[in-house]
């Protein structure tokens, strides 16, 4: 039987794949758990948006051994933020890989949702081929933008303001699909 926190359920999810990422919950000891859980789960929805991290919920349900407690194991790939709030919300997704502030948002909107583990890789970066040093050297520029309305673009939008720009008026913004 499968009970405690949600890290030994992180736990025993990275060691049924063979990312075992600590050395307290070995392949063997999530081999043996498997072995004497009389439990099976009717289904597990599991789904993220189309970064690095989802892999690892692909894999689960794929190529795992969850697939011993769990009858039906469903993944999905969202292209747009709205579409993982709306399984979200409706009660169809149960594991999920989501930007924190979605999470946030949902939890602010009484979704009942429990945080697992929280990576923090960033997209809050300006790139550019070209030699950019300051705000000022971003004016007339054409910016690509992705998570319209996000935290991202708000808080670029808040830096732009408070180092002189008026985003609407001095940058060429083109925002790109969530997953651009």
């Amino acid at each position: 039987m499968i009970d405690g926190n949600g890290r030994q359920f992180l736990q025993l999810i990275l060691a049924t794949t063979g990312l075992t990422f600590t050395t307290h919950f070995p392949r063997a000891k999530a081999a043996k758990i498997i072995a004497q859980s009389e439990i099976k789960l009717p289904s597990l929805a599991l789904g993220g948006s189309p970064i690095i991290i989802t892999i690892l919920l692909a894999y689960l349900a794929e190529q795992s051994q969850i697939k011993n407690l769990v009858e039906t194991v469903d993944f999905r790939l969202w292209k747009t933020h709205d579409q993982l709030r709306a399984d979200a919300v409706s009660g169809k997704l149960q594991v999920s890989a989501t930007p924190t502030s979605l999470a946030a948002n949902l939890y602010q909107k009484q979704v009942p949702i429990k945080l697992l583990n929280v990576l923090v890789w960033g997209v809050l970066n300006i790139w550019s081929a070209q030699n950019i040093r300051s705000f000022d050297d971003l004016r007339n520029k054409t910016l690509l933008i992705a998570f319209r309305g996000g935290l991202p673009s708000q808080l670029f939008f808040y830096l732009a303001k408070e180092n002189g720009l008026n985003p609407e008026k001095d940058l060429k913004i083109q925002y790109t699909t969530d997953f651009a």
